[in-house]
């Protein structure tokens, strides 16, 4: 039976009162619900302007709207949500106050006062057509408008219900409403998925095969997931390589890769895992499948049938830590990227980074069969650049 988490904003002190509701917002199986009151729901404008925003933000002050943020927070608290994770929830609640469909404009306006209230620092901007929502970040995304005031980066949350048509008419006008409590920068980084409560778990079977020896590992995935990451931007390679898997993938995928793994050797079980994120899935280019690119997280990938060499590289990363927690570097080539493993014992070719010596592990298809410590000899005297360096605590093997 789906858990209802009770979430009541206490406006007053002796309970629910004439003219409040009972609101339940779904999310991540649970049932979240709120008490609100009836001025809670603003008279829209047809055209938004700064002084529209200005009469929403001081109706719903007086509506003390600002305890549907803290409500929220709450959950957000119990849950450890990530900012990504409760910028999710922070849609829905302002969804069933306006749905898009309604009007755009203040389904934008109520994420930006939630958010506010739960002490991000946001702003608007605007022209006749466009009302973009920007947040405070310090981080690398890609592929967003942003824009910097007062020596802090904002950038724009809600690009992806415009597309491309934004960029040729990018809103400039910077409203002048501000919500005094947001100080806070959001961060893209993910800790953990959160426990989604579904029963809507589908498996998965992934063959390969290894040796002459075909394999097939049935993963169980929550299509939740898939919906939580539909718009997350293109991150730096250390925040999307370290996104963990939910508990359902990694409960069914670790384990049973571990398992074949038991008798053999740190190389050889490398090369196993080489093996398995290269044949698991058909390669494509994100600009062929997706029409954009896009950088994966390792259990997206497992959702998709096809994926491309970041993808794959993301994956063979994220196994590589789970079961031998060795250390890597990623390696930015001209059009690929790959990883590559210290090994207690190198193999093959090296990289020097640092002080140490790593092999070169290729979890992508090449034209040519590629062992640990081999490379693509198209890629053999071709610049790269180390992008990324992971160090497990405690190592000391050189």
């Amino acid at each position: 039976m789906k858990r209802v988490i009770q979430l009541f904003i206490l406006l007053f002190s002796a309970g629910l009162v004439s003219g409040h509701e009972m609101v339940n917002i779904e999310y991540l199986g649970d049932t979240i619900t709120l008490s609100v009151r009836k001025e809670m729901y603003v008279k829209m404008a047809e055209v938004i302007t700064d002084q529209e925003v200005s009469l929403f933000q001081q109706q719903l002050d007086d509506a003390q709207f600002n305890q549907c943020a803290y409500a929220i927070l709450k959950y957000r608290d119990e849950k450890k949500l990530d900012d990504w994770m409760y910028y999710q929830l922070i849609r829905r609640v302002a969804y069933h106050f306006c749905p898009k469909s309604t009007h755009y404009g203040y389904y934008t306006l109520y994420k930006w006062y939630l958010m506010g209230h739960s002490g991000y620092e946001t702003t608007l901007s605007m022209n006749e057509e466009q009302l973009l929502f920007y947040v405070k970040c310090t981080e690398n995304v890609y592929g967003i408008p942003f824009f910097s005031r007062d020596e802090k980066r904002f950038i724009c949350l809600n690009m992806h219900d415009f597309g491309h048509e934004l960029l040729p008419n990018l809103a400039t006008h910077e409203v002048s409403a501000r919500i005094k409590e947001g100080q806070k920068a959001f961060s893209y980084k993910i800790q953990q998925i959160p426990n989604i409560k579904s029963a809507d778990i589908v498996e998965k079977e992934l063959s390969f095969s290894h040796l002459g020896k075909t394999y097939r590992i049935q993963v169980k995935l929550n299509p939740q997931v898939k919906t939580l990451f539909r718009n997350y931007p293109v991150a730096d390679f250390e925040t999307y390589f370290n996104i963990p898997m939910s508990e359902s993938a990694h409960a069914s995928l670790i384990p049973a890769l571990k398992q074949h793994l038991l008798l053999k050797k740190e190389s050889e079980g490398i090369d196993f895992l080489m093996h398995f994120t290269r044949q698991s899935f058909v390669y494509q280019n994100d600009q062929d499948y997706f029409g954009k690119e896009r950088r994966l997280s390792p259990e997206q990938t497992l959702f998709y049938e096809n994926s491309d060499c970041d993808d794959r590289a993301a994956l063979f990363y994220y196994l590589v830590k789970e079961i031998y927690n060795l250390p890597m570097i990623v390696l930015l080539y001209p059009g690929h990227v790959t990883v590559a493993v210290e090994l207690p014992h190198p193999k093959g070719r090296t990289i020097s980074f640092k002080g140490r010596d790593y092999s070169i592990c290729e979890p992508t298809p090449q034209s040519e069969e590629l062992g640990v410590g081999q490379i693509s000899k198209h890629l053999k005297h071709k610049p790269f650049e180390v992008v990324y360096e992971y160090l497990p605590d405690g190592v000391c093997f050189k």
